[in-house]
């Protein structure tokens, strides 16, 4: 039996217990704390010091990669000149209110040619190269585009007709070596190509310790040795987020998209204790469901500012989006963190991006000058100032590339991206990739800005049409960046990327 002292001798040991575990359990905290604070520094370290090498980049133009143009006496009638001025200016026709229409104006595949009018449509189509795209010399100019032709002829029946999706097919075989994103030969509905490299991503999480990287397998460590015989580990593993928030691994490979949504891989592993094993894993392609129905959007989780914009055009003079964007950065700049969300965004006007980075940063100084930062050349031929209703002397203008000096940020901004965003959110974004602490959250993005502005024309016979950019843009980011794009700081299904973004900002308490 305990009696009153034994009693109050246990009572002050459980008080004593109590007090000590709390105190221990606070220590652990803290140190935990201290870790991710100091795990985090080290991520940011990284993303920024990643980027120096590309500041200091600059593009130059080839002289091979414009004058090619001699003779600029255009090779159309004033009719046809006319019906190519309408045709592709009720698309994109008012430039003081950013505006862009879509084209819905489908054709009949099943329509019948000859040989003569798909004759005819080739010739237009390939005059409108040489006249009208600003990568004609990018790609070889007449001793490449002149042989092309000659195949594309070749491939057409002489003797009996046939249906405009096999012209397509035709078309769009030859054409293949224009790696170009604003190049292409629309379908029937008007949708463009998909091509260009997709990430592939395994689900299972990933982590690292001393050793290599693991996965967790029966409660066991198994170290990843090599993918289909590629020991060269960061081929395919790559930084992400794990459902706490904490940064952890994945596997992901690059691929060109074959309409295939899962690629099988073999991957080796180790365990402990040395003994080696093998499996088969799929990888997953997932597109990002992006909702259109709302150009901009502005929201709170948590206290983080979340901007949120699908396009950098309005498609009609009432349109208050884009103007809501820009004041955006002021309503954020406050904010240590904020989110700018930028999937499915498709493109539009670069000059929204440029207004945006002036409200969040303030005005920069010449040397650090972060936009269009590539060489540049505009075409401004005959068809093409035709088009613009433009008066310049030059055929050819150029625009030299130049280096950026780093722009220090205190803020973090996290961008989330996917494989639709594109072209001016891409100039965004390469702006920013000159500014510290900007964290990158996605997939891959689209990887167009080797040609820019570009222009719809109809093939007048099968009426198919035709977008050919006019600006050709040597982006200091390498000459693979066309169909590849930006690669995310953190790898991340595109769907869940806003989420894991919001619980790394709670788990590493940057808010």
């Amino acid at each position: 039996m305990i009696n009153k002292k034994n009693s109050r001798i246990l009572a002050v040991i459980g008080v004593i217990t109590v007090i000590t575990t709390a105190i221990l359990i606070t220590k652990s905290l803290k140190t935990k704390s201290k870790q991710n604070t100091k795990d985090f520094n080290s991520f940011i370290s990284d993303v920024n010091n990643s980027k120096s090498d590309v500041r200091n980049t600059t593009t130059n133009l080839k002289p091979e990669y414009q004058n090619w143009l001699k003779d600029d006496k255009l090779p159309f009638t004033e009719k046809e000149l006319d019906d190519i001025s309408v045709y592709a200016n009720q698309f994109q026709n008012s430039f003081d209110n950013n505006i862009i229409k879509s084209n819905s104006d489908e054709y009949d595949e099943n329509k019948l040619l000859t040989y003569d009018k798909a004759k005819k449509d080739t010739d237009r189509l390939f005059n409108l190269f040489k006249y009208g795209y600003s990568a004609y010399g990018y790609y070889g100019g007449d001793s490449k585009f002149n042989d092309v032709k000659e195949k594309v002829l070749s491939s057409l029946p002489k003797d009996k007709s046939f249906t405009v999706d096999n012209f397509r097919n035709i078309l769009v075989s030859n054409l293949s070596f224009i790696n170009d994103q604003h190049f292409d030969i629309l379908d029937k509905n008007n949708r463009p190509s998909f091509k260009g490299k997709y990430y592939y991503i395994y689900d299972e999480p990933i982590y690292k310790d001393s050793t290599g990287y693991y996965e967790i397998k029966h409660l066991k460590r198994y170290y990843i040795q090599s993918m289909d015989g590629n020991n060269k580990t960061s081929d395919f593993i790559h930084k992400t987020i794990g459902k706490k928030g904490n940064i952890i691994y994945n596997i992901a490979i690059m691929n060109d998209f074959t309409n295939d949504m899962k690629l099988s891989r073999k991957i080796t592993l180790k365990s402990k204790n040395g003994q080696e094993t093998s499996e088969t894993i799929d990888l997953s392609l997932k597109f990002f469901t992006a909702n259109y129905n709302t150009s901009y959007e502005y929201t709170e989780q948590s206290g983080i500012p979340i901007v949120k914009l699908s396009r950098f055009y309005n498609v009609s003079q009432s349109e208050t989006d884009l103007n809501d964007f820009i004041d955006s950065a002021s309503q954020i700049k406050s904010s240590p963190v904020a989110i700018l969300d930028l999937r499915g965004n498709t493109g539009g006007y670069d000059d929204i991006a440029q207004q945006w980075i002036i409200n969040y940063f303030g005005v920069l100084n010449d040397k650090q000058n972060i936009y269009s930062r590539g060489a540049t050349m505009e075409l401004h031929s005959s068809l093409i100032k035709s088009l613009n209703q433009t008066s310049y002397d030059e055929l050819f203008k150029e625009f030299p590339g130049h280096k950026s000096k780093i722009v220090k940020n205190k803020n973090i901004l996290f961008i989330l991206m996917d494989n639709a965003t594109a072209s001016a959110s891409e100039k965004f974004i390469e702006s920013l990739s000159n500014i510290d602490n900007i964290v990158l959250v996605g997939t891959n993005t689209k990887g167009a800005l080797l040609s820019g502005d570009p222009k719809y024309y109809k093939l007048s016979n099968s009426s198919i049409n035709v977008y050919i950019g006019t600006i050709l843009y040597m982006t200091p980011f390498g000459i693979d960046f066309e169909g590849k794009g930006f690669e995310p700081d953190l790898l991340v299904d595109s769907n869940d990327a806003l989420d894991k973004t919001i619980k790394l900002i709670k788990y590493y308490k940057l808010k």
